[in-house]
């Protein structure tokens, strides 16, 4: 009876780690420390198996800190006006809700440079924090109620080493599980500001990126 159950638990355990593992996103171009000459790059993606749009999955893509882009069945994006220096490029794999997909195949990241190289934007072996939403900058009606707030975290263990710290208009919030969270703080019509951080667990920022510190703003209206 015993062995009986651990084979279940086992089985279940690597269906699990089989859908967790499933989707797998590839990148051509720019290739890791890429000198573009000109302002524009372009990007195309692949994604493994072929039936993820089908089941309503996506890919959400960030240049740098701002510039957001939701991608579906084409997965080809170009970006002009870049700045001369290094940029930094996340794609990453998304349910139906937007949430992103935690694991290393479901994410890609490119360190490229714009004319001149310089130091890379990112250090992709040091504890890095991705904020995946939220993203709109406005939010009609109902859609204020339940805001969702996701984010990726990279070589930094929460709980353990270290504990993600979010801000909500001067209220301040603690999480030290990698799990997506619903603001129902939000529901008052105005201007909200959303500051996310990285700390470890003595409350000093994580500070080996530029990016583990990130404020965003963002509008609730009437319908």
């Amino acid at each position: 009876m015993k062995l009986f159950l651990f084979t279940i638990l086992l089985l279940f355990f690597l269906l699990e780690c089989g859908v967790r593992q499933r989707y797998i996103i590839s990148i051509s171009g720019p290739r890791e420390g890429a000198i573009l000459s000109s302002d524009t790059v372009s990007v195309s993606f692949s994604v493994s198996p072929e039936d993820w749009f089908e089941k309503g999955y996506q890919i959400h893509v960030l240049l740098d800190r701002d510039h957001f882009r939701s991608l579906d069945k084409n997965l080809h994006i170009t970006y002009s006006g870049l700045t001369q220096g290094a940029h930094a490029l996340f794609a990453f794999i998304c349910d139906r809700n937007g949430i992103a997909i935690k694991g290393d195949s479901a994410l890609v990241i490119r360190n490229f440079f714009a004319f001149q190289k310089s130091d890379p934007l990112i250090d992709v072996k040091q504890p890095l924090l991705i904020v995946n939403q939220p993203q709109k900058e406005k939010f009609r009606g109902d859609e204020g109620l339940r805001i969702l707030f996701d984010f990726i975290v990279l070589n930094a263990r929460l709980g353990k080493t270290h504990r993600l710290h979010y801000n909500l208009d001067g209220k301040d919030f603690y999480l030290e599980q990698e799990k997506p969270v619903w603001i129902e703080e939000a529901r008052r019509i105005g201007r909200h500001k959303l500051t996310v951080m990285l700390e470890k667990m003595d409350g000093q920022l994580s500070a080996e990126n530029p990016f583990n510190k990130i404020s965003k703003e963002f509008l609730v209206v009437e319908k």
